[in-house]
């Protein structure tokens, strides 16, 4: 393979893991491979490192009492399972802050936070909540 030599060393990586033996570097283009969580999105950076994305889950201010609820629902917006353990940090109305420890989560499935917003808001009220 001619041209960019990170091409040169990727078909050097690739060749080796097909025999069952990869290295930690390849020459001198510091090309690293990592297994990661079929959950984690991944970018390759400009330095040939790996940057994870954060998952981002839908949240709503729901439950009871059902006028002026003070409890969130944060859901799995994803066409995968979230896997179980995974963290999360929330943002409800008012300032109301806190971290939950997801289990897992099928697609579309969710998880209740209780007494998230204490005093209520109203029903439907946007939140957010994300993956640290």
């Amino acid at each position: 393979m001619t041209g960019h030599p990170l091409k040169s060393a990727l078909a050097t990586v690739l060749a080796l893991a097909s025999l069952g033996s990869v290295p930690a570097q390849a020459a001198d283009n510091r090309v690293q491979l990592q297994r990661t969580s079929p959950n984690a999105l991944m970018a390759p950076s400009a330095i040939g490192t790996v940057a994870r994305a954060k998952l981002q889950f839908d949240c709503v201010v729901a439950g009871t009492p059902v006028e002026f609820p003070n409890d969130i629902f944060i859901s799995n917006p994803y066409n995968f399972t979230v896997a179980a353990g995974t963290q999360a940090s929330y943002n409800a109305p008012f300032g109301n802050t806190g971290t939950v420890v997801l289990p897992a989560l099928a697609p579309g499935a969710g998880f209740w936070v209780s007494n998230a917003v204490p005093g209520g808001v109203t029903a439907g009220a946007a939140c957010s909540a994300k993956q640290i």
